[in-house]
């Protein structure tokens, strides 16, 4: 019985900060899913994570278990905000869906999401840059993330853009794309305005050329990312 309980008030807190996680990220991507977004709660790993999904359809999946203090993760004000609040993003990101790629899900179910083909670094950038903005946590407030992105550049080896691009076995390997993309992402906000990100998301949502990149980055901010970078 105490064990359904508990279940249950964790289900109630996740679908709280849910719908916390909509209200505030809502306005800033304006958009807003036509369906529900399903989460799957797990308690039965030791493990700090959480992934999202938006084909077939919305999905969130949550690891109740809280990070170590050696964890990237581990600066955060309460870990399911910070962590729904990034998975969130990603569904309202890879949501965005307009014109051809629109009408093509329209006949064929939910199989095409333009944002869903941006680079990882942008896609998880984005997503810890939103962790961290409407938080009082975040991996850009974490002395771990400063430290390695510091230690980079004091040692002249600061990773380029097509190694944070691809699968890279630098270290941090697998934190390459939320390390550079999520300083990139702030760099992108701080000089051009949180809209810009905005944007990006809304054109390149409607983009049917794959990986035409640099095109809409050139029409939002003027620059390619290359330049940028």
């Amino acid at each position: 019985k105490s064990v359904r309980h508990d279940e249950a008030a964790m289900a109630q807190k996740v679908a709280r900060i849910a719908e916390r996680c909509h209200r505030v990220l809502v306005p800033i991507f304006r958009h807003e899913p036509s369906t529900r977004t399903h989460i799957v709660v797990t308690d039965d790993t030791d493990g700090a994570n959480g992934s999202a999904q938006s084909i077939p359809y919305n999905i969130i999946r949550v690891f109740l278990t809280g990070p170590s203090s050696r964890s990237y993760l581990h600066d955060y004000e309460d870990w399911l905000l910070g962590l729904i609040m990034h998975e969130y993003t990603h569904i309202l990101h890879m949501d965005t869906i307009h014109g051809l790629p629109r009408v093509v899900n329209a006949v064929m179910g939910r199989v095409w999401s333009p944002n869903q083909m941006q680079p990882r670094w942008f896609i998880e950038g984005l997503a810890v840059h939103q962790e961290t903005k409407q938080t009082s946590g975040g991996r850009l407030r974490t002395s771990l993330f400063d430290m390695t992105l510091r230690a980079h550049v004091l040692s002249g080896k600061l990773l380029r853009l097509d190694q944070i691009t691809s699968n890279t076995r630098i270290y941090p390997r697998g934190h390459v794309p939320y390390l550079y993309g999520a300083y990139f992402v702030r760099y992108i906000a701080d000089r051009y305005g949180e809209a810009a990100l905005t944007k990006i998301s809304h054109g390149y949502g409607g983009t049917p050329v794959p990986y035409a990149l640099n095109k809409v980055a050139k029409k939002v901010l003027g620059k390619t990312y290359e330049q940028l970078y």
